[in-house]
């Protein structure tokens, strides 16, 4: 979620972590969508009816139409990390990327990838989601709530991707992360510097 400098919500956004393309997996294919409607600005409506039910009691909540939710994809971020930031050091790079061999995280906590895949450099957790605030923060401050994952959605890549969205690619704007604990009895909020655990 994104807010204006009065505090109002003024955008939501869904990032989704997937494997394989998008638009065969969750684009509705009633739809009729043109490719570009399909794989660059792809919002909430766009997407199987299951999902647009998931989503549609908090878009209400809000005062904001499905319509109106914008949908990031991994893919997209992962294609601006590679054309926008190939001539960085190689120590921020190693930030942002993983090269042959290694895990997404650089911890190998993440999959390693294929003998084919590792051939090409690859962007890690990290760098997808330091892309995804930048491109949220361009709207206001960022309040970005996550589902626990222990592969690709962990406290400390949160915290990691706020302070490389920081640090290299220029973002001024507040951002906060909650994630839900894997028991759900809690959520943690980190700004990037900081950790908070607060019971639900």
């Amino acid at each position: 979620m994104v807010h204006e400098n009065r505090g109002r919500i003024s955008r939501i956004s869904l990032l989704f972590d997937h494997i394989g393309l998008f638009s065969e997996q969750f684009i509705d294919g009633t739809l009729g969508l043109s490719n570009h409607q399909r794989n660059k600005r792809i919002n909430l409506g766009y997407l199987l009816p299951e999902i647009r039910d998931q989503y549609r009691e908090l878009a209400t909540e809000v005062g904001v139409d499905i319509n109106q939710v914008r949908v990031m994809t991994e893919a997209q971020c992962r294609m601006v990390m590679l054309q926008k930031y190939e001539d960085l050091s190689r120590s921020v790079r190693g930030r942002m990327m993983y090269a042959e061999g290694a895990g997404s995280c650089g911890d190998e906590v993440c999959d390693v990838p294929t003998d084919t895949e590792a051939e090409q450099i690859r962007v890690s957790c990290k760098g997808i989601t330091a892309e995804a605030y930048r491109r949220l923060a361009r709207h206001g401050d960022v309040v970005a709530f996550w589902s626990y994952d222990k592969k690709r959605c962990r406290y400390d890549v949160l915290a990691d991707a706020i302070n490389l969205a920081r640090d290299e690619m220029g973002v001024e704007r507040k951002i906060e992360s909650r994630i839900v604990s894997a028991d759900g009895k809690k959520m943690i909020v980190t700004d990037g510097s900081s950790l908070e655990c607060v019971a639900l």
